[in-house]
């Protein structure tokens, strides 16, 4: 057909998302259009790796988030949905195809443990005191942490190895 580029898409087999998103959050209907050819089809999840992250909505063919604390980049970074797809008029003949929902990395902040540290007056310069901890969810180049002495009446004082 010359043309078929300017037809719509039967289904979406792809949806970005922001990881933490929240619970309810539409990524968008796997059926497009219920016009035409589209209207004879029927959708029915049958499975998703991992499980429980997204609700399907079968009248509506809409794809929602339905665990966010599922939605970690770091953790999953993709998702395959299952589905298959039946055809009006023809009974017993199904087609299966897989969503695939790939999650994108959100820089998160930071943790630092509350910390103190106590020091004997007049040791040596480049004696440790204490070691920072902080933490970071995030991997790669936005889990990288780095330390500084920013602030306060020690600043001039001490230094951080970072």
């Amino acid at each position: 057909m010359p043309h078929e580029h300017l037809l719509p898409p039967l289904l979406d087999t792809g949806f970005p998302i922001a990881e933490n998103s929240p619970n309810g959050t539409v990524l968008g209907p796997v059926r497009p259009s219920s016009a035409g050819l589209a209207s004879l089809l029927t959708l029915t999840q049958t499975s998703q790796t991992p499980a429980a992250a997204f609700a399907f909505d079968p009248a509506t063919t809409v794809l929602s988030v339905a665990d966010t604390a599922l939605l970690d980049f770091e953790t999953h970074a993709q998702f395959q949905l299952g589905f298959s797809a039946a055809l009006a008029g023809l009974p017993g003949f199904t087609l299966p195809f897989t969503v695939t929902v790939d999650v994108e990395d959100v820089n998160e902040a930071p943790t630092l443990a509350a910390q103190s540290f106590t020091v004997l007056e007049h040791v040596a310069n480049g004696t440790a005191v204490g070691t920072v901890v902080g933490a970071d969810p995030d991997a790669g180049a936005n889990g990288q942490l780095g330390y500084a002495v920013t602030g306060g009446s020690g600043q001039a004082v001490f230094a951080i190895d970072a």
